[in-house]
């Protein structure tokens, strides 16, 4: 009787050590992911993340996830300029696709990964300590949706501006062209 005491107790602590770890509103949600690799001792099962397919180094970043943000920075910063260099007009799309649907099927479990390793890194500390750690280890950065949405109007603007702009340019050449008297271009 003691011992299921024990581990209902226990239980309930790794339940709120994740939910800090976690921190956001998605939190019942990657609990119910996470319970499924627990299930297999903390081995990969297919899961699928649309925020990680879609968003990847952005999503990475968004949920602390450091090492993952900037290996996207250094691939995708590779296959750009390899693109560039070599003239293979489709290598950079080929690799965002292929990217994008692995991390969208294992976003889940790199996520998992992270909060278990948070998790091991706040064992050694104190009832006291272990949750503002987890609160500062784990957790979200609320200003990365908007800087990076933010960013993406802005590229957008400019996508949309430049050929708007050549587009005038030319129309603007093209009647100062026009002769009025002949009634047509010269």
């Amino acid at each position: 009787m003691n011992r299921c005491r024990t581990e209902r107790t226990v239980k309930k602590d790794m339940i709120h050590h994740y939910e800090t770890a976690i921190g956001d509103l998605e939190t019942q949600n990657y609990l119910r992911r996470f319970a499924r690799f627990d299930a297999k001792r903390g081995w990969y099962v297919p899961s699928w993340n649309w925020p990680a397919c879609l968003f990847m180094g952005v999503w990475a970043l968004y949920r602390k996830m450091y090492k993952n943000f900037w290996y996207f920075a250094w691939i995708f910063g590779f296959f750009a300029f390899a693109e560039e260099a070599s003239g293979l007009e489709d290598l950079f799309l080929l690799t965002w696709v292929i990217t994008a649907i692995f991390y969208g099927l294992a976003g889940d479990y790199f996520y998992y990964r992270h909060i278990r390793h948070v998790l091991r890194e706040a064992e050694p500390l104190s009832a006291v300590e272990r949750i503002p750690f987890l609160e500062k280890k784990g957790g979200i950065i609320p200003w990365v949706p908007w800087v990076f949405g933010f960013l993406g109007i802005i590229g957008a603007a400019i996508a949309i501006s430049i050929p708007l702009y050549d587009y005038f340019e030319k129309s603007h050449h093209r009647s100062a062209l026009y002769q009025p008297k002949s009634g047509g271009l010269p």
